[in-house]
Formats: structure tokens, C-alpha cells, sequence
């Protein structure tokens, strides 16, 4: 059995109708909408900030303001 944690937050009474009106529509649970959403958020939000980091390497690059930090490897080696 995995162990498991229960993550609650608050929002608005008419967020929460549009919620579960939606999820009924979509004959799928809140619960299981609001874990894909919130795993494919979070890989988009990881795409997002190694497109950023890049991006601000290369205009350092361009200015002439980066310093050698030996390879390519470690600006991503968190995301391999």
C-alpha cells in the first residue's frame, strides 16, 4: 500500500461549483482531475523555467557576461 498525504486549500464557493459541475459533465472525480492537472502543471512550470534559464544564458552569452562553467551539461543536469 503507498503511503499517501491529503493536501486541502480553500476557494471560492463558485470556484468550487464550477469544479465539480465540470468534473460531473466530464463523469470524472475532483480528485483525480485535480491530480492530473496538478502533475501536468508541474511539468509544464519545469519546461517553462529551463526555457527561461536558457534563454537568459544565451543573452548573457550575447552580452559577453558568462563566465565558463566547464559544459552545457550543468545548466541541465537537474532536469536529465
Amino acid at each position: 500500500m503507498k503511503d499517501t498525504v491529503r493536501v486541502s486549500f480553500d476557494i471560492l464557493a463558485e470556484e468550487h461549483i464550477l469544479l465539480k459541475t465540470g468534473c460531473a459533465q466530464l463523469r470524472i472525480a475532483i480528485k483525480d482531475f485535480l491530480h492530473e492537472m496538478m502533475l501536468k502543471s508541474l511539468q509544464e512550470l519545469k519546461e517553462k523555467q529551463l526555457q527561461d534559464r536558457l534563454k537568459k544564458s544565451i543573452q548573457q552569452s550575447k552580452e559577453g557576461k558568462v563566465k565558463s562553467r566547464g559544459s552545457f551539461a550543468k545548466y541541465v543536469e537537474d532536469e536529465i
